[in-house]
């Protein structure tokens, strides 16, 4: 199995924030992804919280100064 790398390095803020999206929609449940952007995605975090509340896990990989990576993870959902 091999983890998808989406690099948003030199896209428009606002397309990164629907890029993600559709990538992480993508993802198999338990199944993870890393961002890679040139700045502090938190701004997509922010996004992420909005849509899919609950629904993903986000740790900080790298954290700049150049390159920012960001291992977005699709968690199981429980509901008992």
């Amino acid at each position: 199995m091999s983890i998808m790398e989406l690099d948003t390095r030199g896209h428009e803020q606002s397309h990164i924030n629907n890029m993600v999206i559709n990538s992480f929609d993508s993802l198999p449940v338990g199944e993870k992804m890393i961002l890679v952007n040139d700045t502090d995605p938190s701004h997509v975090f922010d996004h992420l919280e909005e849509k899919r509340y609950g629904k993903f896990e986000w740790d900080y990989v790298e954290e700049g100064p150049d390159v920012w990576k960001v291992s977005l993870a699709k968690k199981y959902l429980n509901y008992i």
